[in-house]
């Protein structure tokens, strides 16, 4: 993708590719934060929520495949809205993610935020 926007769309600054980089350097430090948060709560919540380990390992499973298809969902995003809009949605979808997975009062809720938890991957696209 080249970098030829020289101005924000309607906002008349230019934009460095240091900051750009700075930018997108951070969305990917947030993105690889929340990963490690998803991945390393796996065991308080299946124990809190009493999921059977054969969910958890199917679970794990869908959140890559669900991953692999927000990138390609991330991709489309960015060719129609713009790599800065899609950046945006994706780490407002990653932060409810979050928050659902912490707040899931049962295993269909859990179920539901994990793999929501694996769609934003637009940062990487």
């Amino acid at each position: 993708m080249s970098f030829k926007a020289s101005l924000r769309s309607g906002c008349g600054h230019p934009v460095s590719r240091a900051a750009a980089r700075r930018v997108a350097a951070i969305a990917f430090a947030a993105q690889g934060a929340c990963v490690a948060a998803v991945y390393t709560t796996v065991p308080a919540v299946t124990e809190r929520l009493g999921m059977a380990p054969l969910l958890t390992t199917a679970l794990m499973v869908a959140v890559a495949l669900t991953a692999g298809g927000g990138s390609f969902l991330g991709l489309a995003a960015i060719r129609r809205a713009g790599p800065v809009a899609t950046t945006r949605g994706a780490m407002a979808t990653a932060a409810v993610a979050l928050l659902l997975i912490g707040w899931a009062p049962g295993q269909a809720a859990a179920v539901c935020a994990y793999v929501l938890s694996g769609s934003p991957s637009a940062p990487s696209t």
